[in-house]
């Protein structure tokens, strides 16, 4: 008989018209994929449900919405994530009942680590709206200047596209600074922003979002060669609930082939740890892969939070093929990596997140005679 106190368990397959549903010990199921069609399965459930799908454009929302307001459960799964998962337990085939028992059997054994998802809501839905139509466009332009390239001709015509492409970009990029600014608030969260250069009658540069509050800010200019783009560092000091004080730093390193800025940029940073305090984490696409020298020069004195074996790469999101992209902490005996996480959306930004949870330890910083400060 079925212990109906515990979760019910369901892998779904999303698709525009239909959903393929599997249960633990049941053959998969196939419903529409409309009002009525979620809510009659719903009904059919026993109980309580979790309910493991892939997050695929807009085709899950409905689903999501119902289920969440249902009662439910729902956990979006990132498709890089699931292929990861897929190649590791040696599932080949891929029809649409075969991903959902993957699903299924993904949420069987990581539901621990797993956090709900909730319905996007209206301002959510502009801005992830806005996201899609700036990456389309920026394939777009991608492609354009790629396939007109050959001639004074085709290239003048690629140029005046590509800057009407470059306006419709700004403007968007405008108003998911506006949306987003409006979400940062209403998450209640202390925000702060540290320009690097201005940029198109704004600014361009390091952002940081803190669920507690800052008690001291110092928005750094790190050295630049030539031409090359203007790079800041934003340290910011903040007081966690349980007394600790720590410090983070929010920077992006030169993005040129020559790495002349990004050790100029990474001794910088080293040198803003003089005379510091407090335990300090550093995070940003640095533009350099692990064994660099910008990134031996900082891990001379920050700790890292990548496996030197097999480095989780970040870079681009649709295809990851290297990783630029740190979370950093110092000094390295004050700090334990819990986990670390990368994760892809192609859609959210051209680089995946870099997901690490750190835990403080017991102690004080030392100066170099070995004393505590």
């Amino acid at each position: 008989m079925a212990d109906h106190s515990l979760p019910i368990l369901c892998g779904v397959d999303v698709s525009l018209a239909t959903l393929d549903i599997a249960l633990v010990d049941q053959p998969v199921t196939r419903i529409p994929n409309t009002v009525a069609g979620i809510t009659d399965w719903q009904a059919s459930l026993p109980g309580h449900a979790r309910i493991a799908v892939e997050a695929t454009g807009r085709y899950h929302e409905l689903l999501l919405g119902l289920a969440v307001a249902a009662g439910h459960e729902v956990f979006l799964i990132n498709g890089l994530q699931l292929n990861h998962y897929r190649q590791a337990v040696g599932q080949r085939a891929k029809t649409d009942p075969d991903d959902a028992r993957l699903l299924l059997r993904y949420l069987m054994h990581e539901q621990a680590e797993l956090r709900p998802a909730n319905p996007l809501n209206a301002k959510e839905k502009c801005l992830w709206s806005m996201l899609q139509q700036r990456a389309t466009l920026v394939k777009v332009r991608s492609q354009v200047k790629q396939s007109l390239r050959g001639s004074s001709e085709t290239e003048a015509i690629g140029q005046y596209v590509t800057t009407h492409l470059d306006q419709a970009i700004t403007q968007i990029e405008h108003r998911m600074t506006e949306l987003a600014t409006e979400l940062g608030w209403r998450t209640k969260m202390a925000s702060l922003f540290g320009m690097a250069m201005p940029y198109d009658g704004g600014g361009y540069g390091e952002g940081v979002l803190s669920r507690y509050s800052f008690i001291a800010s110092r928005n750094m200019p790190l050295p630049f060669t030539g031409n090359n783009e203007p790079r800041a560092a934003l340290m910011v000091t903040t007081k966690l609930p349980e007394g600790d004080t720590i410090i983070f730093i929010g920077t992006h390193f030169d993005h040129t082939g020559n790495e002349t800025d990004r050790i100029l940029q990474a001794k910088k940073v080293n040198e803003l740890l003089s005379g510091v305090r407090y335990p300090a984490i550093l995070a940003g696409d640095l533009n350099a892969e692990p064994g660099s020298t910008p990134i031996l020069i900082l891990e001379d004195l920050w700790g890292h939070a990548y496996d030197e074996a097999v480095p989780s790469p970040t870079y681009p999101s649709d295809a990851p093929a290297k990783k630029i992209d740190y979370v950093m902490y110092y000094p390295k005996d004050r700090w334990k990596v819990i986990s670390s996480e990368v994760i892809c959306d192609s859609v959210v930004s051209d680089h995946c997140a870099h997901l690490v949870v750190l835990e403080l330890l017991e102690g004080g910083i030392k100066d170099q005679s070995g004393r505590s400060k």
